[in-house]
């Protein structure tokens, strides 16, 4: 297993846990989740990562993963 592929699977659990925990969460805690997340996607230098984390407030707010 390379370094990037070991990188891929934790950052592949980790938004699995996030979604996860966000599924318990009223529609409040979702907003916040998502706005905290969203937050972190505009300061991120990465285009990628903004990208990911921004699909994933999308995910925790709709409860979807359809775009």
């Amino acid at each position: 297993m390379t370094l990037k592929d070991y990188i891929g699977e934790r950052a592949e659990q980790a938004v699995r846990i996030v979604i996860a925990y966000s599924l318990m969460l009223d529609n409040e805690g979702k907003e916040n989740l998502a706005s905290a997340i969203r937050s972190e996607a505009i300061d991120s230098t990465s285009v990628i990562v903004s990208d990911l984390l921004n699909k994933i407030a999308v995910v925790i707010e709709t409860g979807s993963t359809e775009e």
